[in-house]
């Protein structure tokens, strides 16, 4: 049983507490590192952040860590120090050591925007399923770069000819990578800064691996949806 407090439960209260202890450390290391915004670091250099800024609120030591997660010391130094990125299976072991969910040490959605990164990510799924498929892996990368294009640009709030305009990247262009009918091209940089994030948060290769699962739960909760509009309109009609 848990004590509330006006403002949720006391779990639910340090949980808050930490996070705002964790982002509190994040934003003091960016600015000790000269960054303005997140997008001037590298994914690896900010992958590096969280983890470190989650473990010490954890009050975790790197051994510590080490011993608890089965990665070894070395590996977690060089990742807090951004030297590499983690491999999907090494963060789902530091989380879960952490105790801390995995998203919220991949850059590419710890640094979007709350709340509005979940309508993003259900966005992104929806995209998946119109296409036919139940899985990113069934999308080639230029289908899965056209859909983060798009939904990246009404994420924005921006037309395509607004988006042109400020890229420098004609609208046909842009129209013809948002349908996936070309390779994501030089011109991604342009686009990205025109969009306010780093060129990295149009790469494909993580959103794939971010969203397999989700995908495959998510069309499963739509067809059961589904299933359930089909039974309640054939109950009213009978």
């Amino acid at each position: 049983m848990t004590t509330s407090y006006p403002g949720g439960s006391v779990e639910q209260r340090v949980e808050a507490l930490m996070r705002h202890m964790v982002w509190t450390g994040v934003l003091l290391e960016l600015a000790e590192r000269g960054a303005k915004v997140p997008q001037d670091l590298s994914y690896e250099e900010l992958q590096g952040i969280l983890l470190k800024q989650v473990r010490l609120v954890k009050h975790m030591s790197q051994e510590r860590l080490a011993e608890k997660s089965g990665v070894s010391t070395p590996t977690i130094i060089h990742l807090e120090r951004g030297k590499h990125k983690a491999q999907r299976s090494t963060l789902k072991a530091l989380a879960a050591a952490l105790g801390w969910p995995e998203d919220d040490l991949d850059p590419r959605w710890a640094f979007f925007e709350r709340p509005e990164d979940r309508w993003f990510q259900t966005g992104l799924r929806l995209d998946i399923l119109d296409r036919g498929v139940e899985r990113a892996r069934d999308l080639s990368n230029e289908e899965l770069f056209g859909m983060l294009l798009k939904r990246l640009r009404k994420f924005r709030g921006m037309s395509m000819g607004e988006l042109a305009k400020l890229s420098k990247v004609s609208k046909q262009a842009i129209n013809d990578l948002e349908a996936g009918r070309h390779t994501p091209p030089k011109t991604v940089e342009k686009l990205a800064k025109s969009l306010g994030i780093a060129e990295w948060q149009l790469a494909t290769d993580g959103f794939r691996v971010t969203l397999e699962d989700e995908s495959r739960s998510f069309a499963k909760q739509i067809r059961e949806s589904d299933k359930q509009g089909r039974e309640q309109r054939e109950k009213e009609t009978a």
